[in-house]
């Protein structure tokens, strides 16, 4: 015998998601967007792809940038990620300021652009 319902239970209905980056939407139902769904995977894959091309688009195979957005990545600020970028803090200060430089041209030249790369 099921288990009482309590009360003010309200019936689960479908839900259903729009995903999909810059254009590409897609509606899946719920259950669709199990972690192994293929879905799932195309999904995560077209993610990966974008902001792979996001990075590069940001870094112009600078390696000092590439080392800089490494450190960010991994939590280090200031002193640390000055180490790990083997420069001093003046040199990290400009860093900083070419990488907002760039991400700022891509905002402004739009997903489009990205999307060239």
């Amino acid at each position: 015998m099921p288990r009482p319902l309590p009360d003010g239970y309200v019936e689960r209905k479908e839900r259903t998601f729009v995903l999909g980056l810059y254009g590409n939407d897609f509606v899946y139902r719920a259950e669709e967007l199990t972690a192994d769904s293929p879905f799932h995977q195309i999904e995560c894959e077209e993610q990966r792809m974008f902001f792979a091309r996001l990075l590069a688009r940001v870094t112009e195979a600078d390696p000092l940038v590439e080392c800089v957005i490494d450190g960010i990545d991994e939590g280090l600020r200031g002193a640390d990620l000055a180490d790990h970028a083997s420069i001093n803090q003046k040199q990290l200060a400009t860093v900083r300021r070419r990488i907002k430089r760039r991400v700022h041209e891509v905002f402004e030249s739009g997903w489009d652009a990205v999307e060239a790369v």
